[in-house]
């Protein structure tokens, strides 16, 4: 509230009525129906813009007839003594601005018109420590050891403490801000090291040449500007491609089976970058040799199967480790795995399983020697493996109760057997009919209830031996362990088989 207009009126007990009509107030003031003037929302004083305002009022009484008086009152403002300000609170510097580099010259403005009363400091809070203020020149200067990066934080913010020097106003805290510009950087050179066989031959592609810069967008030319491998390699400046020079021979046990390369990288801006490269030559490998003479067992249907590779079969020349792998392919001679029933174990380098006649005849299958390094070395040969129908095909020599070879008896097993007694009755495996399971559990060449007991005898000895082949107390209501036998029937019953 500015003041409060008021007013004398001879006839008591009347209201009244006030508004502005004009002067060079009427947009800065308002007037409320108490008589209080108060400024404007929105609008600031400043003594040094306009130190006094006039306020043309009426006001009008509630009387009969209405009575109205005018009257001009003049509003005087009162110079505040405020604290100096920076002309401008922001500034720029680019990202790859070294120590000393001047962004902004600081300027402070006091409305009172004496801004040498003031002092300006910048505090090392947020951004500070990247900035030197020069206390004399007010220069803002790029800090020692200060890095600017665009492309991750691009403003920086600053706080500076200004203090009135003769005390008459409090010390005031500024905002200041900093745009990291975007600048071209330099390109970097990743790779550091590159493998490469003394055998390499001119045309043969060593490595590739990879680089970073931080601007987006950029292309890259490269070119060896120096090295103990310059005269050997040569790189395409625009693939980055490292390949042997025409006429160069690469020989590792003379002394240079370490070379190195010094790559020079240039992006589209026409920053250059340098690295060195080391290039490993590998000694004369040469891939594995496999036999060529290899020879495996047949295999029996329903018998465990087992072959392990002959250590002679597969020899590195050098006597270096390599990986042995088997496998089957497809038409485009890509590997497809193995069948179903054969396993391969690459530590012990042994085939193992068990077929079934699904699988009888002859299986072609390949193996691979493959030695590592930077060529990927490796040797292939095939072999053949037969599957063989022998006395018993529908018979598992290894686990008789296991119908469905899963390596353990279940309920399963017994309706794989009555699945085929209610399809085909009592008779041979054999006779052209699919294969749906090692049915002929007892091998005697038919398939008859007796091989459905088998399989339930099995899974009450498995029941026993988890009960510990104690003996059952029948007459003891402590001694429960008949229900767990109860149980296990209860899985093979005739409800839920038949």
């Amino acid at each position: 509230v500015v003041g409060t207009v008021s007013v004398t009126d001879a006839d008591p007990g009347q209201s009244h009525t006030f508004q502005i009509d004009g002067g060079t107030g009427a947009n800065t003031f308002t007037l409320d129906q108490a008589g209080r003037i108060r400024v404007r929302e929105g609008v600031t004083l400043d003594f040094e813009q306009n130190n006094a305002y006039t306020l043309e009022l009426s006001v009008v009484d509630n009387g009969s007839p209405l009575l109205a008086d005018t009257a001009t009152i003049n509003i005087e403002i009162v110079d505040v003594d405020e604290p100096a300000k920076l002309q401008s609170n922001t500034a720029s510097v680019g990202e790859n601005a070294i120590e000393g580099t001047v962004l902004a010259i600081l300027e402070l403005v006091d409305p009172e018109g004496f801004p040498e009363n003031y002092a300006i400091a910048l505090l090392n809070v947020g951004d500070g420590a990247n900035f030197v203020l020069d206390p004399v020149s007010l220069e803002l200067k790029v800090a020692a050891g200060a890095v600017f990066d665009f492309e991750t934080d691009p403003l920086n913010e600053l706080t500076f403490e200004i203090v009135d020097l003769t005390g008459q106003s409090e010390t005031s805290r500024v905002n200041f801000l900093v745009q990291i510009t975007d600048q071209n950087d330099p390109p970097r050179v990743l790779t550091t090291r590159i493998t490469v066989s003394e055998l390499a031959a001119v045309g043969d592609i060593l490595g590739q040449l990879r680089f970073a810069d931080t601007d987006q967008g950029e292309t890259f030319t490269a070119e060896i500007v120096g090295g103990t491998g310059a005269e050997f390699f040569q790189v395409d400046p625009v693939t980055h491609l490292i390949t042997l020079k025409e006429g160069a021979q690469l020989d590792a046990d003379a002394g240079n089976s370490l070379l190195t390369l010094e790559i020079r990288v240039t992006d589209s801006g026409g920053l250059t970058g340098d690295g060195i490269v080391e290039v490993r030559l590998n000694n004369v490998n040469e891939p594995p040799k496999i036999n060529d003479n290899l020879q495996v067992p047949a295999a029996i249907s329903g018998q465990q199967f087992q072959f392990t590779l002959p250590q002679d079969w597969i020899v590195d020349p050098e006597g270096g480790s390599f990986q042995v792998s088997i496998y089957l392919q497809d038409g485009d001679g890509n590997p497809i795995g193995l069948p179903s029933w054969l396993k391969f174990n690459q530590s012990t380098r042994t085939l193992s399983g068990l077929p079934d006649p699904n699988f009888l005849g002859n299986t072609t299958l390949t193996l691979r020697a493959f030695e590592f390094g930077s060529l990927n070395l490796f040797s292939t040969a095939t072999f053949t493996i037969e599957v063989q129908e022998g006395n018993a095909p529908f018979t598992n020599a290894v686990r008789p109760w296991d119908v469905d070879n899963n390596g353990r008896a279940t309920p399963n097993d017994i309706l794989s057997v009555v699945n085929f007694l209610l399809e085909f009755g009592v008779q041979s495996a054999r006779n052209g009919n699919r294969f749906v399971g090692f049915v002929d559990v007892n091998g005697d060449g038919l398939v008859t209830p007796v091989d459905i007991l088998l399989v339930i005898n099995e899974l009450i000895r498995q029941a026993f031996t988890q009960l510990q082949g104690e003996a059952i107390d029948y007459l003891d209501p402590a001694d429960d362990r008949e229900d767990a036998i109860d149980a296990a029937f209860n899985d093979i019953g005739a409800s839920s088989l038949f």
